[in-house]
């Protein structure tokens, strides 16, 4: 009994996200964790096939489909779990639920930037010092600049807390039906 109650109590740890981040969009709305660069380039044009096979070649994934462009991006404030504002963070909604995104930066070069969407939700969550960290200086909140945001391959993806629950499960399942043959 020790051990099965000490798998649920570490399930249940691991399920919960230490990441949450919220914006207030008539209400709170959890956007999930910061999202991840993957690559930045210069690309000599903004077409949805230039993007596309740019994306694809940095993935190494040839089943990169397109999914929708926003040409029109809000950026919202971020909010941590007891609604203290962020001064590093910014959120944008997605139309989809998009694996990765890229950026159109208005401003800089390199003018093209390709995120991973870490919680697979409908919004892309960013930081101003990772980015200028990586030499994709935005200007701050009241500066950025978004040109576009092209969204690919909306697949559906197990975020990590929910494959950490998702094996604990499993496990106290194997551990249920052993204790149940004996």
């Amino acid at each position: 009994m020790k051990i099965s109650s000490l798998l649920l109590m570490t399930a249940l740890l691991a399920s919960n996200s230490a990441f949450a981040h919220f914006v207030n969009d008539a209400g709170w709305v959890d956007v999930g964790q910061e999202d991840t660069y993957s690559a930045s380039t210069k690309l000599a044009n903004h077409a949805d096939a230039t993007e596309t096979a740019w994306a694809s070649s940095v993935l190494g994934i040839t089943d990169v489909s397109y999914e929708t462009r926003n040409e029109s991006v809000n950026t919202y404030s971020v909010y941590d779990d007891l609604h203290n504002k962020s001064n590093d963070l910014f959120a944008f909604k997605l139309s989809t639920n998009p694996g990765y995104y890229l950026v159109k930066n208005g401003h800089n070069n390199p003018d093209s930037v390709l995120f991973h969407n870490e919680d697979n939700t409908g919004w892309g969550v960013l930081s101003y010092s990772y980015l200028d960290s990586l030499g994709l200086h935005l200007g701050g909140f009241d500066n950025l600049v978004i040109s576009h945001v092209s969204e690919f391959n909306s697949a559906s993806v197990i975020s990590e807390p929910g494959s950490y629950l998702l094996l604990t499960m499993g496990l106290i399942g194997l551990v249920g039906a052993r204790r149940c043959k004996a």
